[in-house]
C-alpha cells in the first residue's frame, strides 16, 4: 500500500514537471550584473582591493620585466629556496632567478620540505577584481600545499584573465569543471593569512603565508 502511494506521488511530480529531463542543467543565476570594464579599470580595482587586505601587487608589461622585478625582490629578501608550481608564464618569469635558488616542486615532496621554502611562485588561472582574489587550479596535493605552507606566496597572473567578479568567471570555471581531464580542486586565494584575537589585534601568517604578492602581466 505504501509503495502504491509513493508511486502515485512520484507520478504526479513527473507529470507536473513535464518532459524536461531531470539531468538538464539549470541556467546560471545573475547574482551581480555583468558589467563591461576596461582592463585598466579592472587592474586598478584588483590592486585597490588586494591592498586593503594587506596584499601587494605590481603591474608589468612583459614577463621579462616581471622577472627582473622578482629577481630584485628575491635578492632583497634573501630567498635561497624558491619553489615553483610550473606553468609557461611562471617559467618565463622565473628565468631571471639564480638557477641554484629554483626548486621545481613535485608530488614526491613532503609537506615538511615545502614548508622550508622561502617563497612559492604559483600561476593564477584567473583573477577577481572585486575582492582582489586569485583562482588557482591545484591538480596535485603538492600544488595545493604550495598555496599555504611557504611564508611568501607569489602569484603570477595575466591582465586579460581579470574578471569583474566571480559570477562573471562562472563560464570559464564551469568549462574547467566539465572537462574530464581537469583533476584536483579550485582554490581561491584572497590576500595573506589573517586572523585576529579577542582584542581584535590582526596577525598575519598564522594559517598560511604571511606575505602575498601578485605580479600582473600585460
Amino acid at each position: 500500500m505504501m509503495n502504491d502511494s509513493r508511486e502515485r506521488v512520484l507520478l504526479r511530480i513527473r507529470e507536473a514537471l513535464g518532459p524536461r529531463s531531470f539531468l538538464e542543467r539549470p541556467g546560471l543565476p545573475q547574482v551581480w550584473p555583468m558589467t563591461v570594464a576596461e582592463p585598466r579599470e579592472l587592474v586598478a580595482r584588483f590592486q585597490k582591493e588586494l591592498e586593503a587586505i594587506y596584499g601587494q601587487s605590481y603591474l608589468y608589461e612583459t614577463a621579462e620585466a616581471a622577472g627582473a622585478a622578482l629577481q630584485a625582490l628575491a635578492a632583497e629578501n634573501k630567498w635561497q629556496k624558491i619553489g615553483l608550481n610550473s606553468s609557461p608564464l611562471v617559467e618565463k618569469v622565473a628565468e631571471s632567478l639564480p638557477v641554484e635558488t629554483i626548486k621545481r616542486v613535485s608530488s614526491d615532496w613532503s609537506p615538511q620540505q615545502i614548508a622550508l621554502l622561502d617563497a612559492a611562485i604559483i600561476p593564477a588561472e584567473l583573477l577577481l577584481a572585486d575582492t582582489g582574489s586569485a583562482l588557482i587550479i591545484c591538480r596535485e596535493q603538492h600544488e595545493r600545499l604550495m598555496c599555504y605552507l611557504p611564508p611568501v606566496c607569489v602569484i603570477v597572473g595575466a591582465v586579460d584573465r581579470i574578471f569583474c567578479h566571480l559570477p562573471a568567471a562562472w563560464p570559464a570555471i564551469a568549462a574547467w569543471a566539465a572537462d574530464l581531464q581537469t583533476r584536483g580542486e579550485f582554490v581561491i586565494i584572497t590576500g595573506p593569512s589573517r586572523t585576529a584575537d579577542i582584542e581584535k589585534i590582526l596577525i598575519l601568517g598564522v594559517h598560511g603565508p604571511k606575505k602575498l604578492i601578485v605580479l600582473l602581466i600585460g
